[in-house]
């Protein structure tokens, strides 16, 4: 088992949605949600099939920032319990905790308080006999190996999941439209701004400013714009 997840390989996985009739019409705002819920399930059911293909059974636990996007909607969480039975749980510090219970649909949002040791707080929400981990530092998964009565209950499982996301929905396709689209804008304003005495900090400047115009909520790393001389250094 301990080699299983580090070399598993998935089947495309479609994510098939089916929206039945309704009585009466929803609100606007409340279709979004809605949808959310539903891929948030798909996903986490999606998971637990692949797991269960190549023998695993147990308890998921998620950390790594991006798989709780993935699997929540939500980027503010700080662990992510999905268990063999039951329901899924999202904890979160108090700071986002109203927010992730709007935004976390079909999930229970758990606040972790200040002072808490959240491993503990994990372990102590449905004990295991297999916990499935996506990744941690050492130090934590030895502390949350000694709580849980050793190394032997837990199986990394980041590799499993990284097959399960190289599997694009139609939500993430459409997204990484917009995310094409919003880069366009960056470039094309780059090629007007650009010219003799300007300072690269205005281009980047100039660059967000646009893209954030558009409906960009960021860049995934800082903007780069290196001339001259600098445009030899790999980072400006």
């Amino acid at each position: 088992m301990a080699g299983l997840f580090k070399n598993s390989r998935l089947k495309p996985i479609c994510f098939l949605m089916h929206n039945a009739k309704k009585k009466r019409k929803l609100k606007a705002t409340q279709k979004p949600l809605l949808r959310r819920a539903r891929e948030n399930m798909n996903r986490i059911e999606a998971l637990k099939e692949a797991a269960a293909e190549h023998g695993f059974s147990g308890t998921f636990l998620i950390f790594n920032q991006f798989n709780l996007i993935y699997f929540t909607g939500f980027s503010g969480g700080a662990a992510l319990l999905i268990p063999e039975a039951g329901e899924n749980v999202l904890y979160v510090a108090g700071v986002n905790y109203e927010q992730a219970k709007v935004e976390a649909k079909g999930i229970t949002v758990e606040h972790w308080k200040r002072g808490e040791n959240l491993m503990e707080k994990i372990a102590g929400h449905e004990p295991s006999k297999k916990y499935a981990v996506d990744t941690l530092p050492i130090e934590s998964w030895q502390g949350f190996a000694k709580i849980v009565g050793g190394e032997e209950k837990l199986e990394p499982i980041g590799n499993l999941i990284l097959k399960l996301r190289s599997v694009k929905d139609e939500q993430e396709i459409q997204l990484i439209r917009e995310a094409c689209n919003l880069a366009s804008v960056g470039m094309e304003v780059a090629s007007e701004v650009v010219q003799p005495g300007v300072k690269e900090k205005d281009v980047a400047a100039e660059v967000e400013y646009a893209m954030r115009k558009k409906g960009s909520d960021g860049t995934s790393f800082d903007t780069i714009i290196a001339s001259g001389g600098s445009s030899a250094y790999p980072h400006g």
